[in-house]
C-alpha cells in the first residue's frame, strides 16, 4: 500500500521529470549530436537529410522538416516536444 509521503515522493519525481531542463548559460547547441531520445523512424528522416546536430536541427523550419521522406506532422510534434525540454523552438 501506498503512503502520502510515498505517493507525494513519487509526484515529486514526475513533476521534476516532465519540467523543462535549464542548461548552463554558455551551453552551445549547436555543437552537440542529437539526442536518441527521438523516434527510430525520425533518427532515419534525420541521417538521410544529414542533420547530425542539434545547430543542423535548428537551421530548419517546420515546413523544411514537412518537405522531408516521412517527416509527417506527427514528427513534427515529436521535435517540437523534444525541443520544449530544453526550451528551444524550430525557426
Amino acid at each position: 500500500m501506498i503512503n502520502e509521503v510515498t505517493l507525494g515522493r513519487i509526484c515529486r519525481a514526475i513533476a521534476n521529470e516532465l519540467a523543462p531542463v535549464e542548461p548552463p548559460s554558455d551551453y552551445d547547441w549547436h555543437q552537440l549530436p542529437l539526442d536518441p531520445d527521438f523516434s527510430v523512424r525520425l533518427r532515419n528522416v534525420f541521417i538521410r537529410a544529414g542533420i547530425r546536430t542539434w545547430g543542423d536541427l535548428l537551421r530548419h523550419t517546420e515546413d523544411d522538416l514537412l518537405e522531408l521522406r516521412h517527416c509527417a506532422q506527427v514528427s513534427i510534434q515529436e521535435i517540437r516536444l523534444e525541443l520544449a525540454k530544453y526550451g528551444l523552438t524550430l525557426k
